[in-house]
């Protein structure tokens, strides 16, 4: 599974934070930049991964209610707290 996302890492981050969305928003919404943002600024490094769709799914999107519902989402954000666990560098906080 490839999935896309935004990993900010700011200097001596503290603590990293997945920032899973709902179906209703996505990764890049204005409303979630502005939170991530906020979040950054105070120490935290940010890992928002697109839980919508894979990398490699090149057909039409289906509207977010049409997309797998539940648990495809949820198996996609243990796939990400996975891969964190396995590269051990993006953990590598101060």
């Amino acid at each position: 599974m490839i999935l896309r996302g935004v990993l900010e890492i700011p200097a001596n981050a503290r603590a990293i934070i997945v920032f899973a969305h709902g179906h209703d928003s996505n990764n890049l919404s204005p409303r979630n930049r502005l939170v991530a943002r906020s979040l950054l600024q105070r120490g935290f490094a940010i890992l928002q991964p697109d839980l919508t769709s894979e990398a490699g799914d090149r057909s039409d999107p289906a509207p977010r209610h049409e997309r797998g519902g539940i648990l495809q989402t949820a198996n996609r954000l243990v796939a990400v707290i996975d891969w964190l666990t396995a590269n051990p560098w993006s953990l590598a906080l101060d």
